[in-house]
């Protein structure tokens, strides 16, 4: 067995750039982001293939990275699905359905897109929800970023996460968007770096896949659990965790979807998820693989979230375990400053600018901006020992997402295709879709995740269906560049075949299909 890493000065300084560094980008994109446009959307000037590496650096986070680690080392490879049936379809109908419509609206957020669509009510609910989960979510990311240093450096989590909340209110508050996209990027980089051995030295000490399918039970080695699998019975993967969860969350996340609304054209907007996509495929080797093999060789950890730490203190020697390490500490950044940009976007431009101050200029909307960053990575702070509560965090922002993001996603996928859609039937079926995930949550006692999830986005699509045919029906001129059919600009026409997003779409499910079959 390979000896343990010890940490050493060198990976404290190392740790010591890290922050120094981010700070930097922070003031050296201060005058970049001198109005609003520039600090929440980077000037509209990215490349897709720019866009799509922050957009999936944003998601591809430290939670990500601990929580499917995590939930591999107690579930197996079927958390594979995730990044798979719990991605790419989404990816591909965020690129062909919803970024034109995005993209075409010109909007800063998407409570800005619903609010054209159903009305300011619907909108101002929206934004608070949004507001909530980005909230919960960046305390989560806090907290993993407390783990991290908490198994490194014996920090205390309070120490660790309040550390970390200061240098992200630094960068965020000076550089914005643009800043978060070169952190992003750099973070992209760093991952893959430095946690892309793991899985090789890991398979290799168990005796690689041959190893793993002795060591480990049989329904840890499929993506394809029973149907009567208490935590992932396949019919609530392709439904639950296919359709309802991964759409919400493609659709609907403003954290990752700013950096799609920066890019430079809509050719590069409806590319840039794809992009991101083709990264997502591979993304289960960094973290599904380490998770599983540090169940054999790691096992009776009391927080599996904190597996893949343990595994490069194995094998990173020392004064090396420190940039394992801030990988870690990279993607965990790396998803934070989308989230903190995000909140100040969202309660900026859809709760101060329209109830309470609309005439003010730019200077006084930046300053309210940077001013809520510092206010959220406070209430962030809080948040974290909520995560504390969940054996392994990724489950945990699981089930906010049935709470919140559930309900947004099935009245705007509704509103985009059904004229018949009103702004008073999509308020109802929001309240209701919320109000039922909750009580759904505590009548099952938590279980049957996937199922809820599912039933939730039913209970959402039938209620705001059924409401809107007793209220008022919206008139068509007010739908134009809403509703599917009404929007110019939809195809990627005088594009070579090859090139145009359809093309990698179609390749991205492809390449899917046949992973699904080789480790069914």
């Amino acid at each position: 067995m390979p000896a343990s890493g010890a940490v050493t000065v060198l990976d404290y300084i190392a740790i010591a750039v890290f922050f120094l560094l981010i700070v930097y980008f922070g003031y050296l994109f201060k005058q970049v982001s001198g109005n609003t446009r520039g600090f929440f959307l980077a000037g509209r000037s990215l490349p897709g293939w720019l866009a799509g590496i922050s957009f999936i650096s944003g998601n591809v986070s430290a939670m990500e990275i601990l929580g499917l680690t995590g939930g591999a080392y107690v579930y197996g490879m079927v958390f594979a699905q995730y990044d798979w049936i719990g991605a790419i379809p989404a990816i591909v109908a965020l690129s062909l359905v919803f970024v034109p419509f995005y993209y075409r609206n010109r909007i800063y957020n998407l409570p800005e897109f619903i609010g054209r669509r159903y009305g300011e009510a619907t909108r101002a609910a929206h934004s608070v929800l949004m507001l909530s989960y980005m909230l919960l979510a960046l305390g989560t990311g806090l907290y993993v970023f407390a783990l991290a240093l908490n198994v490194m450096l014996n920090w205390p989590i309070w120490m660790s996460a309040v550390a970390a909340a200061v240098v992200l209110g630094i960068i965020t508050a000076s550089g914005g968007l643009p800043a978060s996209v070169l952190v992003q990027f750099v973070a992209f980089s760093f991952i893959w770096l430095t946690l892309l051995p793991i899985p090789f030295l890991a398979l290799r000490e168990v005796g690689w896949w041959s190893g793993l399918e002795r060591s480990l039970a049989p329904e840890m080695m499929t993506v394809w659990r029973d149907a009567s699998d208490p935590m992932m019975p396949w019919p609530a993967v392709l439904i639950g965790l296919g359709i309802a969860l991964a759409g919400a969350s493609w659709a609907t996340d403003q954290a990752i979807m700013q950096n799609i609304l920066a890019s430079r054209s809509l050719e590069d907007a409806r590319k840039a998820p794809l992009f991101g996509g083709m990264v997502k495929l591979v993304v289960p080797l960094i973290t599904v693989i380490p998770g599983m093999t540090a169940a054999v060789l790691l096992p009776g950890l009391e927080r599996p979230d904190t597996s893949i730490f343990h595994l490069i203190l194995r094998y990173y020697p020392a004064g090396l375990a420190g940039l394992g390490f801030l990988s870690i500490m990279g993607a965990f950044s790396a998803m934070n400053v989308g989230m903190i940009t995000g909140i100040s976007n969202i309660f900026t431009r859809n709760i101060y600018r329209r109830h309470f101050a609309r005439d003010a200029d730019e200077r006084h909307y930046l300053l309210i901006s940077r001013m809520t960053s510092v206010v959220a990575l406070a209430a962030g702070v809080l948040t974290a020992l909520i995560a504390a509560q969940f054996q392994t965090v990724y489950i945990w922002m699981q089930e906010y997402n049935i709470f919140v993001i559930v309900p947004v996603f099935g009245v705007l996928l509704l509103g985009l295709f059904w004229a018949r859609t009103t702004a008073g039937g999509a308020f109802v079926g929001l309240a209701t879709g919320v109000v039922g995930s909750v009580i759904a949550f505590f009548v099952m006692d938590g279980e049957h995740l996937l199922w809820r999830a599912a039933a939730t986005l039913a209970l959402v699509l039938g209620v705001t269906a059924a409401a809107s045919l007793f209220t008022a029906p919206t008139a068509k001129r007010e739908l134009e560049g809403l509703l599917w059919g009404t929007l110019e600009g939809q195809t990627s026409a005088g594009l070579a075949w090859w090139r145009r997003a359809e093309a990698l779409a179609v390749a991205l499910l492809v390449v899917m299909t046949i992973l699904l079959f080789v480790f069914a």
